[in-house]
Protein backbone atom coordinates (compact mmCIF):
# COMPACT_ATOMS: atom_id res chain seq x y z
CA UNK A 1 0.00 0.00 0.00
CA UNK A 2 2.44 2.33 0.85
CA UNK A 3 4.67 1.85 -2.10
CA UNK A 4 1.10 2.69 -4.58
CA UNK A 5 1.46 6.00 -2.37
CA UNK A 6 4.91 6.57 -2.95
CA UNK A 7 3.98 5.74 -6.99
CA UNK A 8 1.58 8.24 -7.18
CA UNK A 9 3.15 11.06 -5.68
CA UNK A 10 5.99 10.56 -7.62
CA UNK A 11 3.98 10.49 -10.67
CA UNK A 12 2.48 13.56 -9.57
CA UNK A 13 5.68 15.29 -8.99
CA UNK A 14 6.91 14.58 -12.00
CA UNK A 15 3.52 15.77 -14.02
CA UNK A 16 3.89 18.82 -11.60
CA UNK A 17 7.48 19.17 -12.94
CA UNK A 18 6.66 19.20 -16.55
CA UNK A 19 3.46 21.34 -16.02
CA UNK A 20 5.98 23.88 -14.89
CA UNK A 21 8.36 23.63 -17.20
CA UNK A 22 6.18 24.15 -19.89
CA UNK A 23 4.58 27.46 -18.12
CA UNK A 24 8.14 28.73 -18.16
CA UNK A 25 8.99 28.02 -21.66
CA UNK A 26 5.55 29.78 -22.45
CA UNK A 27 6.33 32.59 -20.28
CA UNK A 28 9.96 32.54 -22.46
CA UNK A 29 8.17 32.84 -26.20
CA UNK A 30 6.73 36.55 -25.36
CA UNK A 31 9.46 39.26 -25.22
CA UNK A 32 8.78 42.27 -22.47
CA UNK A 33 9.08 45.52 -25.24
CA UNK A 34 12.11 47.67 -26.02
CA UNK A 35 12.01 50.58 -23.63
CA UNK A 36 14.67 52.93 -25.71
CA UNK A 37 13.11 54.93 -28.28
CA UNK A 38 9.59 56.05 -26.55
CA UNK A 39 8.19 59.36 -26.71
CA UNK A 40 9.24 62.05 -23.86
CA UNK A 41 8.18 61.31 -20.45
CA UNK A 42 5.00 62.04 -18.98
CA UNK A 43 3.37 62.43 -23.00
CA UNK A 44 1.81 58.80 -22.86
CA UNK A 45 -0.97 58.42 -20.46
CA UNK A 46 -3.54 55.39 -19.87
CA UNK A 47 -6.12 57.91 -20.71
CA UNK A 48 -4.38 57.62 -24.32
CA UNK A 49 -3.99 53.66 -24.19
CA UNK A 50 -7.14 52.67 -23.23
CA UNK A 51 -8.95 53.76 -26.12
CA UNK A 52 -6.80 51.72 -28.31
CA UNK A 53 -7.63 48.44 -26.50
CA UNK A 54 -11.41 49.44 -25.20
CA UNK A 55 -12.59 50.44 -28.77
CA UNK A 56 -14.73 48.20 -31.03
CA UNK A 57 -13.56 49.10 -33.99
CA UNK A 58 -10.91 47.72 -36.92
CA UNK A 59 -7.91 47.89 -34.53
CA UNK A 60 -9.79 47.53 -31.38
CA UNK A 61 -9.26 44.42 -28.49
CA UNK A 62 -13.01 44.53 -27.33
CA UNK A 63 -14.46 43.79 -30.50
CA UNK A 64 -13.56 39.54 -29.33
CA UNK A 65 -12.11 40.59 -25.75
CA UNK A 66 -15.30 41.57 -24.15
CA UNK A 67 -17.82 40.94 -21.20
CA UNK A 68 -19.51 38.71 -23.19
CA UNK A 69 -16.94 36.96 -24.95
CA UNK A 70 -13.70 37.26 -22.87
CA UNK A 71 -11.38 34.90 -25.08
CA UNK A 72 -8.33 33.55 -23.30
CA UNK A 73 -9.91 35.60 -20.69
CA UNK A 74 -9.25 38.80 -21.32
CA UNK A 75 -11.74 41.47 -21.36
CA UNK A 76 -11.19 44.85 -22.50
CA UNK A 77 -14.39 46.45 -22.65
CA UNK A 78 -13.93 48.86 -19.92
CA UNK A 79 -10.85 51.02 -18.66
CA UNK A 80 -10.48 49.25 -15.55
CA UNK A 81 -10.29 45.61 -16.53
CA UNK A 82 -8.56 46.81 -19.41
CA UNK A 83 -5.57 47.97 -16.62
CA UNK A 84 -5.97 44.84 -15.12
CA UNK A 85 -5.35 42.79 -17.97
CA UNK A 86 -2.43 44.68 -18.44
CA UNK A 87 -1.02 44.57 -15.55
CA UNK A 88 -1.49 40.94 -15.21
CA UNK A 89 -0.51 39.88 -19.01
CA UNK A 90 1.63 43.01 -20.16
CA UNK A 91 4.46 41.33 -22.04
CA UNK A 92 1.82 38.95 -23.58
CA UNK A 93 -0.75 41.65 -25.20
CA UNK A 94 2.14 43.52 -26.28
CA UNK A 95 3.94 40.65 -28.12
CA UNK A 96 0.64 40.00 -29.82
CA UNK A 97 -0.04 43.06 -31.12
CA UNK A 98 3.53 43.82 -32.15
CA UNK A 99 4.19 40.88 -34.01
CA UNK A 100 0.48 41.47 -35.58
CA UNK A 101 -1.19 38.52 -34.66
CA UNK A 102 -3.53 40.68 -33.24
CA UNK A 103 -6.45 42.10 -33.82
CA UNK A 104 -7.20 38.75 -35.75
CA UNK A 105 -10.20 40.22 -37.35
CA UNK A 106 -8.64 43.85 -37.70
CA UNK A 107 -6.68 46.71 -38.35
CA UNK A 108 -2.72 45.84 -37.69
CA UNK A 109 -1.30 48.08 -34.95
CA UNK A 110 1.05 50.97 -36.32
CA UNK A 111 4.39 51.84 -35.30
CA UNK A 112 3.34 54.81 -33.48
CA UNK A 113 0.54 52.65 -31.36
CA UNK A 114 3.07 50.58 -30.46
CA UNK A 115 5.21 53.53 -29.12
CA UNK A 116 2.74 54.79 -27.10
CA UNK A 117 1.73 51.47 -25.72
CA UNK A 118 5.47 50.91 -25.01
CA UNK A 119 5.98 54.44 -23.24
CA UNK A 120 3.28 54.29 -20.83
CA UNK A 121 4.59 50.69 -20.14
CA UNK A 122 8.05 51.84 -19.41
CA UNK A 123 7.73 54.85 -17.95
CA UNK A 124 5.58 53.15 -15.17
CA UNK A 125 2.09 51.97 -16.41
CA UNK A 126 0.39 54.58 -14.12
CA UNK A 127 -3.56 54.05 -13.94
CA UNK A 128 -6.01 57.54 -14.54
CA UNK A 129 -9.29 57.33 -14.70
CA UNK A 130 -10.21 57.70 -18.88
Amino acid sequence: MSSQIDSHLLTWSRLAGLAAGALLALAGCSSSPNCDDLLPAGSASFRDVAPMFTDKGPKGCAQCHNTKEPVYGLNFEGPAVTYDALNRRFDAIYDQVETGSMPRKGERWTQADLKLLRSWYCQGAIYETP
